[in-house]
């Protein structure tokens, strides 16, 4: 009882506890809204899980990975993954994220389980979190008789059900760090990959064929079953980003994970085209690939194809940063100017005043917002007094 009520503790960040009243209750999208805007700028991690050895693998991390193969499939060649499934994972997540995370995105096939978030917690946070989610879930599976009778026999279906809505006490964040065995065990199966250039990379190279481990002189472009990983990254974007909350939510991935995604999947495109990795016409045929022809093409791809899309990932991330900045500058100056005019008892704006007050303030914010969408820093104060100044000038106060 203990260990279950610290489990679910430790899951408490990841789905949102803080702040909640009880488990049923989910956070009005107004408050998420608000939540997310109080917020840090997103950082982006991945919680990673490879496939267990049989003969090293801790008892916890064989656990996780039956359930990923009952629940989100096994993942042999050609595999996709179950959409229902995915859907229904993806939106717990979110849905009980309460504003502290961001976006999520799982990809599990036949090699590894991921899963990737946007947040401002740290790695550590995002592992602790990450391991007392999945353990949480495998609980419920085996509770519910996942793993034997009828439920094991059915492991082939897309059921959604298996995605259970947790359990979470209140105010249980600060006891992140009390994981249980099971969980620390989990996490310690798992690598934890933090950065936006550092996931960019990551899963670049997941794209391309060439994931964490493998040997560059056994790259295989032309391998329709290395190729097959463009498929998954595409489903699991399409089955992220295409969801319709009832309750006004918005989909789990958005502007940040599908940056992501996208670039790497532009990436995994352009490792496999002659016309732009040249060094792989050696590998197009099997009688004369050698494994330092398949070295050279691997360092081609990644020179060519993966370093060019980490910077694009990175300079649409910044732009969407910056993008983020303005927006907040021009409602600070408009909160700003609207509480200025009403201290002035300045009476109804008409039609007039009104355009000159707006046009007053936009040439005012011009310089400034140009300064952040270059990645300059402004003095926001000095800004808004200018802003203000002008708008009263603008209505005739002094």
């Amino acid at each position: 009882m203990v260990a279950s009520w610290i489990r679910a503790c430790c899951l408490a960040w990841v789905l949102g506890a803080s702040g909640l009243s009880g488990p049923a209750k989910m956070w009005r999208v107004g408050d998420y809204s608000k939540k997310l805007a109080a917020s840090n700028l997103q950082d982006l991690h991945v919680f990673s899980i490879a496939k267990p050895a049989e003969a090293s693998a801790s008892s916890s991390h064989k656990r996780v990975w039956r359930w990923k193969e009952a629940v989100m499939g096994v993942g042999h060649d050609q595999f996709e993954a179950k959409p229902k499934t995915t859907r229904r994972l993806v939106e717990t997540v979110a849905l009980f994220g309460g504003g502290v995370v961001d976006e999520v995105v799982v990809l599990a096939n036949c090699a590894r389980l991921e899963i990737y978030v946007a947040s401002p917690a740290s790695g550590e946070v995002v592992a602790a979190c990450a391991a007392a989610f999945l353990d949480d879930q495998v609980s419920s599976w085996q509770d519910q008789g996942g793993e034997v009778g009828v439920g094991a026999l059915l492991s082939f279906m897309d059921r959604p059900s298996l995605i259970t809505e947790p359990s979470i006490p209140f105010g249980g964040v600060e006891l992140i760090a009390d994981m249980t065995f099971q969980c620390s065990q989990i996490a310690a199966a798992a690598i934890t990959i933090s950065g936006s250039e550092n996931v960019a990379r990551h899963l670049s190279l997941i794209a391309v064929g060439l994931p964490t481990g493998r040997a560059y002189n056994t790259f295989s472009p032309f391998s329709s079953r290395d190729a097959h990983i463009l498929l998954q990254l595409k489903r699991v974007l399409e089955y992220s980003s295409n969801i319709v909350s009832p309750s006004g939510f918005p989909p789990p991935c958005r502007a940040r994970l599908g940056t992501l995604f996208r670039g790497a999947l532009s990436a995994g495109k352009a490792a496999r085209d002659p016309s732009i990795v040249p060094e792989i016409n050696a590998l197009r045929f099997t009688w004369s690939a050698t494994a330092a022809s398949a070295a050279a093409a691997a360092e081609g791809a990644v020179q060519k194809a993966v370093d060019p899309t980490i910077s694009r990932i990175q300079a649409e991330l910044l732009a969407l940063d910056q993008g983020n900045s303005v927006v907040a500058l021009r409602e600070k100056a408009r909160v700003a100017v609207d509480s200025a005019i009403a201290h002035a008892q300045v009476q109804t704006l008409g039609s007039l005043a009104t355009k000159a007050v707006a046009s007053a303030v936009g040439r005012k914010l011009h310089a400034p917002t140009m300064a952040l969408r270059r990645g300059v820093k402004i003095n926001e104060t000095d800004v808004l007094e200018q802003v203000v100044a002008a708008a009263l000038s603008a209505v005739g106060s002094p």
